[in-house]
């Protein structure tokens, strides 16, 4: 009630109080509540440790979002020594409740094989659970998998779907792939290539000024991505002056350098 205002007026230390009287009975939820304010330095100084303490009281528990944040805190060396192994423990603990996070992040260790032993088939099966649950990121991953052929069988039709899937909730890294996969080969559609490029371009501003002389070197070099990043730049005048002219002659150079690689 306090934390979120209702029925009184919103305080974030009086909330910690309760959820401190609530945990020390043992209530996972309150322990967890409090990890939260511990991680986020909401009511409370913020104390990666005390965040720790209380996740993993509530994990033991197990409540999948304190398992989940648990992991996070052993991957990224918040409050305890970073390590990989204990990690993915706790992640595969709220991956098998059903959390989406913590199903895409386990997914991306099988993948990356942190704390794991690298393992496609078992990267896949963890992104398909997240991305059926709506989750973006295990989307364009498991787009990414199919598109390469890393886990499954190589489908350009599935790695187009999940793409798609993930593109049409904003995230960009899967509008790029998306672009490039219906620029060539049986999924080609010139129109719907173009239409992701510049919703990309759009969403993207991570390329700026002082990128724009590397990409123009490596396109030099036939490089279809860095094709595909000037054909960007230059729609939207990002670190170059605008030029439709230029954004669509680098974006056909950039199909013609995927074609000769197909």
């Amino acid at each position: 009630m306090y934390e979120e205002g209702r029925g009184v007026v919103q305080d974030y230390a009086e909330a910690v109080k309760w959820y401190e009287k609530a945990a020390e009975q043992g209530d996972a939820t309150a322990q967890y509540a409090l990890g939260w304010a511990y991680s986020e330095g909401e009511g409370v100084t913020q104390n990666y440790v005390e965040a720790v303490k209380w996740y993993q009281k509530s994990a033991e528990h197990g409540d999948a979002g304190a398992q989940f944040n648990l992991g996070y805190m052993y991957y990224e060396g918040r409050g305890v020594a970073k390590n990989y192994a204990e990690a993915a423990k706790w992640y595969e603990k709220a991956a098998e409740q059903g959390d989406a996070d913590a199903q895409f992040s386990l997914g991306w260790m099988y993948s990356e094989g942190e704390g794991v032993t690298q393992n496609y088939v078992e990267a896949v099966n963890w992104y398909e659970k997240a991305a059926e649950q709506g989750d973006a990121d295990a989307q364009f991953s498991l787009g990414a998998m199919y598109d390469e052929g890393r886990g499954v069988i190589l489908n350009y039709v599935e790695a187009v779907k999940w793409y798609r899937k993930a593109a049409e909730q904003g995230n960009t890294d899967a509008q790029r792939n998306l672009a490039l996969r219906l620029s060539k080969g049986a999924t080609r559609n010139d129109a719907e290539a173009l239409k992701w490029m510049r919703r990309h371009v759009n969403n993207d501003r991570a390329v700026a000024k002082e990128d724009a002389r590397f990409v123009q070197k490596a396109a030099e070099q036939e490089n279809g991505d860095a094709h595909l990043n000037l054909s960007m730049m230059y729609a939207e005048g990002r670190g170059v002056a605008r030029s439709y002219i230029k954004a669509l002659q680098h974006f056909w150079k950039m199909v013609k350098c995927k074609t000769r690689r197909q």
